[in-house]
C-alpha cells in the first residue's frame, strides 16, 4: 500500500465511517482503489447494514454488490441478502411496474438478466423454502438449477400458507418462466 493510501485510511478513518456508503460506492467506481475496497469490505462483513440499508444501495454498481456477495463471512442471513439483491435488481430496471402483480413474463426475464451475475453467488442452500414463501404475498422466486447455467423462476400473487390439511388455490396471474 502506498503512503497516501495508508495515510488516508489511518488518519481519515472516522470520516470514512461517517460517510461509509458513499465511500464504499466510490471505491468501486475506480479499479485502482483496491486497498480502500478491501478496507470497506472488511467493515461491511461485520456491519452489512451500513451498505444494505443505505439510501444509495440500489444505485451501487454491480461490481460492488458482487464483491459483497462473494464474501463467505458476511454477518447477515442469506434470506435477507436475497431480498436486498432482488431490491437492487428491481431498481436497475426503471421500466418495471411498481406492483409485481402487473409484471409480465418479459419483466421477470429483465430482472433475471439484470441479476445473472449475482444469482450464482447466492447461497440458496442456506435459505429455507419456508423463509421465502410462508405467509407472503407477491412472491418472486428465482432458482438456479444445480450444475447448470439454467435459471427458473415464477410469480405467485396470492400468498403461501401452511395449512393443516392440503388445499389448493388457483390464480390467473401465477406463472413460471425459464
Amino acid at each position: 500500500m502506498c503512503f497516501a493510501h495508508e495515510f488516508f485510511l489511518n488518519e481519515l478513518s472516522h470520516w470514512l465511517r461517517l460517510h461509509f456508503a458513499d465511500v464504499y460506492q466510490k471505491s468501486f467506481q475506480n479499479n485502482q482503489l483496491h486497498e480502500l475496497q478491501k478496507w470497506c469490505n472488511d467493515i461491511v462483513v461485520k456491519y452489512p447494514n451500513k451498505v444494505f440499508d443505505s439510501e444509495d444501495f440500489t444505485s451501487f454498481q454491480e461490481n460492488a454488490l458482487i464483491s459483497l456477495l462473494k464474501r463467505d463471512d458476511l454477518q447477515m442471513e442469506e434470506g435477507k441478502i436475497w431480498n436486498y439483491v432482488i431490491k437492487w435488481g428491481i431498481a436497475q430496471n426503471q421500466g418495471l411496474p411498481s406492483d409485481p402483480e402487473d409484471w409480465t413474463p418479459e419483466n421477470f426475464k429483465a430482472l433475471k438478466t439484470t441479476l445473472q451475475n449475482c444469482l450464482p453467488l447466492i447461497r440458496y442452500f442456506q435459505i429455507s423454502g419456508n423463509d421465502i414463501v410462508d405467509n407472503k404475498e407477491n412472491v418472486i422466486l428465482i432458482i438456479k438449477v444445480k450444475d447448470t447455467d439454467e435459471i427458473l423462476g415464477g410469480y405467485n400473487p396470492i400468498g403461501w400458507e401452511k395449512p393443516e390439511y392440503f388445499n389448493s388455490k388457483s390464480c390467473d396471474k401465477c406463472f413460471i418462466f425459464h
